[in-house]
């Protein structure tokens, strides 16, 4: 199994949980089973000998594509927008060396009768490098004051890939359209689109990286086949010495590196090559002429290339960190969870069953595959202060318990905004699985989903948080399943604000015990 994670796998793994809760039947209890199944499945054929996060996720997402493939060959989400990427990438490597030889034969269009001024070259090719380093350096600053992380520039190239892969989408099946266009949106839209930030930043290098070798190839080329000529003429009042200082300091990076009369211009050869207009040229010396094309290119090297290919190296770096980071969602940890969580189940076996099946002294009965120690994970159950009774409480720890939660702990929400606020930073300590009750009877409102994504915020990422959802209660039924369309509307708002939450009722098929 292959151990690195690609673009595509982290794509369509985010395809697949909301492929999950798109599907309104398959309750909790349902993943588990499936995703115990899988888990399972892998110890027995030898595929899942170190277990941890991230296999499990690998042999998840491994078997929900083979489910997935009906022999249609349909493009999952994540292929779709990898291969565009790819092609998008190669188009912007190709168009970065065409532009750049293009401005190099542009610029080194050489008469022979006025020497190149070299101020033109520093400000088309040079000064912009250097602006570019300027942002990259001032862009944590820039993109705070904007309030936004993801540039300007990766937002217009984002734009048109999107479009492209929804058209792509388009050719398949309808599930696969609608999932993979939230899938996709939240790589763009969601915090978690640093994910697609870095392969979008990872091209934009490759253009520039292009464009540079492209011009550094025509500046050789045109130097070692022709005979070039640089001057520099301004109307401003700039002497010679001013100038010389100037091309020292840029010459800074390199002139340890080579000699000084390779490294920069001398003062004497920068007074010999000022072209004055009155003057014209012929009072030049070729040797003042010629010295500066190895400034110039070495300019093109440590400004242009060099640093694009650093910052090529850190978006591949920043890449796969955006990666590891993405797959630290609690959604994703509830995938590992409920594959390394044993099955609870507290329906006794009838005794006549179990009389005939007893094993015979002939023969010993295989072992089954699901006879590890049943786990039960302690829960902390947070309930609002107005289903705060002990009738109700009981309710929750016996439909709970079948469900693998032990409520050892609960606490009333929703009683003051200090109180809550204050039960919100203890939250960073907590140690065991959370479930937070709401009335499904009445409306989501703000307020309650604004706690719930601090909720979701304040717990580590691999914490299980729980929602239990509670319908209009009886006189004689303090616990009652949600309606579905009950159900479904808090089930919308939630994954709106927070994912990675599961739910822990569901309509009428997974109704509440009722006492």
């Amino acid at each position: 199994m292959n151990k690195t994670w690609r673009f595509e796998d982290i794509v369509d793994l985010d395809y697949f949980c909301r492929l999950d809760r798109l599907e309104k039947q398959s309750t909790e209890m349902d993943l588990h089973q499936r995703d115990r199944h899988f888990f399972l499945e892998a110890r027995k054929l030898g595929e899942l000998r170190t277990i941890s996060h991230h296999q499990c996720l690998r042999f998840w997402l491994q078997h929900r594509r083979r489910f997935a493939d009906d022999g249609a060959q349909h493009h999952t989400p994540g292929s779709t927008l990898d291969n565009l990427l790819w092609a998008g990438s190669l188009l912007l490597l190709l168009l970065g060396g065409v532009l750049g030889i293009g401005a190099g034969l542009s610029y080194f269009a050489y008469t022979g009768q006025t020497p190149l001024n070299v101020f033109i070259f520093f400000t088309i090719f040079i000064l912009p490098q250097l602006l570019f380093i300027l942002l990259i350096v001032l862009r944590p600053v820039l993109l705070r004051l904007a309030n936004n992380d993801f540039p300007p520039l990766l937002r217009a190239l984002a734009a048109p890939l999107k479009k492209a892969a929804e058209r792509r989408l388009r050719a398949t099946d309808s599930t696969v359209e609608t999932v993979g266009g939230k899938a996709l949106t939240s790589l763009f839209v969601e915090k978690t689109g640093n994910l697609l930030k870095w392969p979008l930043f990872k091209a934009t290098q490759l253009f520039a990286v292009a464009f540079n070798i492209g011009l550094a190839a025509v500046t050789l080329f045109k130097i070692a086949t022709s005979d070039l000529a640089f001057g520099w003429q301004t109307t401003l009042d700039i002497g010679a010495g001013s100038l010389h200082s100037l091309v020292q300091t840029l010459a800074f990076p390199w002139s340890w590196l080579v000699a000084e009369s390779l490294s920069h211009p001398t003062l004497q050869q920068i007074e010999g090559s000022r072209i004055i207009l009155k003057e014209g040229i012929y009072h030049l010396t070729t040797t003042d002429l010629t010295s500066w094309w190895p400034f110039l290119l070495f300019c093109l090297l440590f400004y242009g290339l060099l640093p694009r290919l650093i910052l090529l190296l850190a978006g591949f770096i920043m890449y796969r960190r955006s990666m590891e980071r993405y797959l630290r969602q609690r959604k994703f940890y509830a995938i590992s969870r409920r594959m390394l969580t044993p099955l609870v189940s507290t329906q006794a076996e009838p005794e006549e069953n179990r009389r005939d099946n007893r094993p015979s002294t002939a023969e010993t009965p295989e072992k089954p595959a699901d006879s590890q120690p049943i786990s039960v994970r302690e829960a902390l159950i947070l309930i609002p202060v107005d289903l705060c009774d002990d009738n109700t409480l009981a309710s929750l720890k016996e439909y709970l318990m079948p469900q693998g939660f032990r409520v050892s702990e609960s606490k009333a929400i929703f009683r003051s905004y200090e109180e809550d606020r204050s039960l919100l930073e203890e939250m960073t300590d907590v140690d065991k699985a959370v479930v937070v009750v709401f009335e499904a009877w009445m409306a989501p409102i703000r307020e309650q989903l604004s706690f719930l994504e601090k909720l979701a915020c304040r717990l580590r990422q691999e914490a299980s948080l729980g929602i239990c959802l509670v319908g209009r209660p009886g006189p004689d039924r303090p616990f009652v399943s949600p309606q579905p369309q009950e159900y479904l509307l808090w089930r919308r708002k939630i994954d709106e604000c927070c994912t990675g939450i599961s739910f822990l009722t569901t309509p009428d098929s997974a109704g509440a015990k009722e006492p």
